[in-house]
């Protein structure tokens, strides 16, 4: 009885993500949840989101080089 009802609140958290993710405009595919949620620390090594964010982010810190800026513009809208 216990895994039904952590593989249930799993899939309620999965959803109300996804539901989020719609909400804000976050993703530009639906599908793209399940590969952030699955792999995301396998694909981000550093800062995440828009590349002129992290364009800012990279000159406050100093960086030559923005690392994550391919991921983040075929993951994130």
């Amino acid at each position: 009885m216990k895994n039904s009802t952590t593989i249930s609140i799993d899939l309620a958290k999965t959803v109300f993500q996804v539901a989020l993710f719609n909400k804000y405009g976050v993703l530009k595919s639906n599908d793209n949840w399940l590969t952030l949620t699955k792999d995301f620390r396998r694909l981000f090594h550093g800062a995440v989101g828009h590349s002129d964010v992290l364009t800012d982010y990279c000159e406050h810190k100093g960086l030559k080089r923005r690392t994550n800026v391919n991921c983040c513009d075929k993951l994130l809208a």
